[in-house]
């Protein structure tokens, strides 16, 4: 009998979700980004991959702008996501 209430790809993704908000907030150096709030982070079911979805209310720059912004620093969010979690692979974001 499964005494958990949620999946582990749910904990993770909900981990993952603190540390790419944090990593977003304070070890970026892009303010254009500072307003950026990760609503949601959704997992592959081998941790393979990762999606991220956020909402940017505060931000003079289109979506796209801000979703090329993030696109540009992803190995930065990546590397410090892998040094903050304990995984066998790191996500890849798309």
């Amino acid at each position: 009998m499964n005494t958990k209430p949620y999946k582990r790809t749910q904990r993770v993704s909900s981990t993952l979700k603190k540390i790419i908000a944090n990593i977003i907030e304070f070890d970026l150096n892009d303010e254009r980004l500072k307003h950026v709030t990760i609503t949601d982070v959704e997992l592959s079911k081998e941790f393979k991959y990762a999606k991220i979805y956020f909402s940017c209310q505060l931000s003079e720059l289109s979506k796209q702008e801000i979703t090329s912004l993030i696109n540009k620093s992803s190995s930065f969010i990546s590397k410090k996501t892998c040094e903050k979690i304990q995984l066998r692979a790191c996500p890849t974001f798309k």
